[in-house]
């Protein structure tokens, strides 16, 4: 069974409102999205979905820098994702701040694995994909939980370090290990993540 990195927070099955920030903590430091589109009427899965963005910002506590959430610090191309991680406790709702224009990409691509297309929001064929581009399917908290948990630059252990020894995680070090590293923030999916696939 897949047991993922982020910790459980508070779990809430509050209906999702578009403009919702969001915190997930997949270690010491908090990470932050936002919901930006809820009960979509077309999905891969139906309607009903949601799309979310996830930002390169963190911090040491759940109350998010309004302006660090912008679209040019994606940490991933937007997710079409369920009310699962929120009832499962993954996902914290933490704020509430209207949409702003600049708040959302002009437009959304997807591609779809299936019928090897890229595809708009809307489900409907595109001619040609552009970045940053998501996948069409319903995501869950595990496509999160990979991209939000790497390690800051500089900070990864050898292999044989994170298998070995008492009180070490296996892919995080030892607890003090951990601990003293500070809030860092990573390339966003405009630059080096987004052309590393």
């Amino acid at each position: 069974m897949y047991e993922p990195n982020m910790r459980i927070l508070r779990p809430s099955r509050r209906k999702l409102r578009p403009g919702d920030v969001f915190a997930l903590k997949p270690d010491e430091c908090y990470l932050f999205g936002r919901v930006i589109y809820t009960d979509m009427p077309a999905g891969p899965m139906g309607p009903g979905s949601n799309l979310i963005y996830l930002y390169d910002a963190r911090a040491n506590t759940e109350t998010p820098d309004l302006s660090a959430l912008v679209t040019d610090r994606l940490l991933i191309p937007p997710q079409i994702i369920n009310r699962l991680p929120w009832s499962r406790g993954y996902l914290m709702t933490v704020h509430h701040a209207d949409l702003q224009p600049g708040d959302v990409l002009l437009d959304h691509c997807f591609f779809d694995s299936a019928r090897r297309r890229h595809v708009g929001l809307d489900g409907k064929p595109r001619d040609a994909g552009f970045e940053p581009c998501g996948r069409w399917g319903l995501n869950s908290f595990a496509s999160l939980d990979e991209p939000s948990s790497r390690d800051p630059p500089g900070t990864r252990l050898s292999k044989q370090s994170r298998l070995s020894g008492p009180g070490r995680s296996r892919t995080r070090g030892t607890i003090t290990e951990r601990a003293t590293r500070s809030c860092w923030v990573g390339p966003s999916v405009r630059g080096q993540r987004l052309g590393a696939k």
